[in-house]
């Protein structure tokens, strides 16, 4: 009876010890797959970056060099940026910072001298926006070999549909920002 005893121990040490190593092997697949979603986010912006005309290092720095001259849409908004940080968009002046998100997205932060404050993102030539932007079934329709901004009022941006986001997508069309007083 002792023997059974010791038998049933030892099995279930066994059976312990087993579940325990599956137990690993899921954290560690879990901690795998992270890994391979943070490696593809920097090959993303390690892509971008090679076709890109943002130095996001510099932006982060406050050298908005990069990004300084006038953007605009196909519906005729306009903003101009100066490499100082300063922003006018249809004319309203303000200030600008550049950060990542929580998601590694490039993230402008504009605030207006007034005090109100909104998001651009920020997308390289060569980097498609995230899916995860766009209603059930769309990807992202603008022109992916060029820099991008996007106003991001919220998580979704296609919520008018592609078009009209399509349309809403803003593109440097010179390097001029001297319609900026400094």
């Amino acid at each position: 009876m002792t023997t059974r005893s010791k038998s049933s121990t030892k099995k279930s040490s066994s059976q312990t010890s087993k579940q325990e190593q599956k137990g690993s092997s899921a954290t560690t697949s879990s901690s795998s797959q992270e890994k391979k979603n943070g490696d593809s986010q920097q090959k993303q912006r390690e892509k971008s970056a090679a076709n890109s005309s943002f130095n996001f290092d510099a932006l982060t720095q406050g050298d908005y060099s990069s990004i300084a001259g006038t953007w605009s849409d196909a519906s005729g908004r306009v903003i101009v940026i100066s490499p100082q940080g300063r922003i006018s968009v249809l004319g309203t002046t303000g200030s600008i910072t550049v950060s990542r998100d929580g998601k590694g997205e490039a993230l402008m932060s504009v605030t207006y001298d007034d005090g109100t404050s909104f998001g651009i993102l920020m997308y390289g030539a060569g980097q498609s926006i995230p899916d995860r932007h766009f209603q059930t079934g769309q990807a992202d329709p603008s022109d992916t070999s060029k820099d991008r901004l996007v106003t991001a009022y919220s998580d979704i941006l296609d919520q008018g549909g592609s078009d009209q986001f399509r349309n809403q997508v803003l593109y440097k069309t010179s390097n001029d920002y001297s319609s900026l007083a400094q």
